[in-house]
C-alpha cells in the first residue's frame, strides 16, 4: 500500500480554519457527551474507523455507558435514547448522508422543538465538521496506531 500524504503536517495553515471552528464549537451549550455521539454516528455512516475509535473513546470519558454506545447502532428503536436526542441523531444522519430531501420539515421541527435556533445552527456545524474530519482521515487512509 501506498503511504499517503500526512495531512495533519503537511496541511497546517489549512487546518488552522477547521481547528478555529473546533474552537468555537466547543464553546456551544449543547451537551459533550451528546455531541460525542453524534460524532461517532457520523463517522460510522462515512465509515471513518479512525473517527468511531477517537469519538468511542471520547463519549466514554464523557460519560457515556457502553450500552449507550453500542445502541446508537440501533438509535432509531432503542429505548435508551431520548426524543430530543433521536431528532438530533436523525439531523445527523440526514446532514451526513445529504440525499435529496432527506432534510424534511418534520426532521427540522423535531429538532427545534428541544433545541433554540443557535443550538441547531451550532449542532449542524458539528455534523459538518465531524463530516470533514472523516473524508480527510480516509482520504489520507489515517490509521489507528495498534497498542
Amino acid at each position: 500500500m501506498t503511504r499517503r500524504i500526512d495531512f495533519y503536517r503537511i496541511g497546517r495553515e489549512a487546518l488552522a480554519s477547521l481547528g478555529s471552528l473546533e474552537t468555537y464549537l466547543r464553546s456551544s451549550t449543547l451537551d459533550r457527551a451528546l455531541l460525542e455521539l453524534v460524532k461517532v454516528l457520523a463517522s460510522k455512516i462515512n465509515g471513518c474507523t479512525f473517527c468511531v475509535t477517537g469519538h468511542t473513546t471520547a463519549a466514554r470519558a464523557r460519560g457515556e455507558s457502553e450500552e449507550r454506545i453500542a445502541a446508537l447502532a440501533l438509535w432509531r428503536s432503542s429505548p435508551l435514547f431520548t426524543d430530543s436526542e433521536r431528532a438530533v441523531f436523525a439531523w445527523t444522519d440526514a446532514v451526513t448522508r445529504i440525499e435529496s430531501g432527506a432534510m424534511g420539515d418534520h426532521l427540522y421541527e423535531q429538532l427545534r422543538a428541544s433545541y433554540s435556533e443557535k443550538e441547531v445552527i451550532d449542532l449542524t456545524f458539528v455534523i459538518n465538521a465531524i463530516n470533514c474530519w472523516n473524508r480527510l482521515h480516509i482520504a489520507f487512509d489515517t490509521q489507528i496506531k495498534a497498542h
